[in-house]
């Protein structure tokens, strides 16, 4: 049982799995939708999907990175339990 209209579906399907930045036309101006497209080198001219799972993998990323530091485990425990932003 389909409880959305078509118009519904398809917004969300585009948002989703194409680009944001095309799909906002009636919330935006052209500048904001320009900011939109340029946010993190373009990633929700991708989808919010895409742009979910690229921002995991950068977490992935910095966490890795982080503890493959040549930092004390005393420091990396202070870090991870504190509220500062590295």
């Amino acid at each position: 049982m389909n409880k959305h209209d078509s118009d519904f579906n398809t917004f969300f399907d585009n948002l989703i799995y194409k680009s944001v930045c095309a799909n906002i036309d009636d919330y935006f101006t052209d500048a904001e939708r320009s900011e939109c497209g340029d946010f993190l080198g373009g990633v929700l001219d991708k989808g919010l999907y895409s742009a979910n799972l690229a921002f995991w993998d950068d977490m992935r990323e910095l966490r890795d990175s982080f503890f493959k530091s040549n930092r004390s485990a005393s420091y990396l425990r202070s870090t991870l339990n504190s509220d500062r932003i590295i």
